[in-house]
This record gives structure tokens, C-alpha cells and sequence, in this order.
């Protein structure tokens, strides 16, 4: 018993059997919180039982939060310390989540040239293009939001490579 029943135990929603597993020790997977948030509309009760007994923050938890589009759950995670990188702001960028990408870069979240190329593709600059793609995938409000407070754009040669 360990990091996978600890995980299969958060994903049921079972709090009982997620105290059982804290009062026991069992050690904590990197994706938990992520799993969580996915797979819950309302992962509140989980997030905080588990951060109550000191269990980790990951960048990748703000990340995961971008998808249930829920601004509250963003300000909370900050308010307790939860690490976030670009990845939150990209995420936002490829989800269409205007208010979320608005919140992280006004506190500080920060941003690349990825982030940009989120506005093409989920994938970003992930993969090689056969040419400079022109079709956005999110909304006009996102692409003003960027270009108004600078966010870098990936130069010709980060799109294609020969």
C-alpha cells in the first residue's frame, strides 16, 4: 500500500478513506492534486484535507485548477502558497480561460513566448509547423489581453523546423 492506494483513495472522493491513509502515513504521488481537481467539480474538501496535513504543493496543481475554470479555486491555492509556473498561463491561453489568464499574470504568474503560441495550438511550440500558423484557437479577448501587456511572441524560426 502506498502512493497508488493514496491516489485511488483521493479520486474515489471517500474522505474516511483519505484520513485513513494520512493517519497511516502513506506516502503522496506528484499528480494527486491534479487528479483530484479533474475529476471533481468541487475538489475543495479534498485539497484541503490533504494541505491541512502537509502534504506538498506542485506547480502542476495551479496548472490542473485552469481547467475547471474556477477563479476562486486559483485565489485560494495562491492565498495557500501553491507554486504556479508558465504552464498555469499557458494552459489558460489553450483552455480559453480569459479571467484565469488575466488573474495569474497580474499576481506575478509569469509568462514566454509559449504561452503565445498557446493561442494556436494546446501543443504550443511543441511541435514542429509546417508553416507560421495564422488561425487562433482562442478568443479574440486573449490575443488583445497578450499582445496589450507584452507577452513575447515566438520569432519565424521557433515555429519551423526544416
Amino acid at each position: 500500500m502506498g502512493k497508488k492506494t493514496f491516489l485511488e483513495a483521493c479520486i474515489s472522493g471517500n474522505t474516511a478513506v483519505v484520513e485513513f491513509c494520512i493517519e497511516n502515513e502513506f506516502r503522496f504521488g506528484h499528480g494527486v492534486y491534479d487528479r483530484i481537481i479533474r475529476k471533481f467539480h468541487d475538489p475543495f474538501h479534498l485539497i484541503k484535507l490533504l494541505q491541512k496535513n502537509g502534504y506538498p504543493w506542485y506547480p502542476s496543481t495551479c496548472k490542473a485548477a485552469v481547467s475547471i475554470d474556477d477563479l476562486q479555486l486559483h485565489r485560494w491555492l495562491r492565498f495557500q502558497g501553491c507554486p504556479w509556473n508558465e504552464k498555469t498561463c499557458n494552459e489558460a491561453v489553450a483552455m480559453d480561460r480569459y479571467e484565469v489568464l488575466k488573474y495569474a499574470h497580474k499576481n506575478g504568474c509569469p509568462w514566454s513566448k509559449q504561452t503565445y503560441a498557446c493561442c494556436f495550438s494546446e501543443e504550443g511550440l511543441k511541435w514542429a509547423y509546417d508553416e507560421i500558423p495564422t488561425d487562433y484557437q482562442c478568443s479574440e479577448e486573449i490575443i488583445e489581453y497578450l499582445h496589450r501587456h507584452n507577452c513575447p511572441q515566438p520569432n519565424p524560426d521557433d515555429w519551423i523546423i526544416e
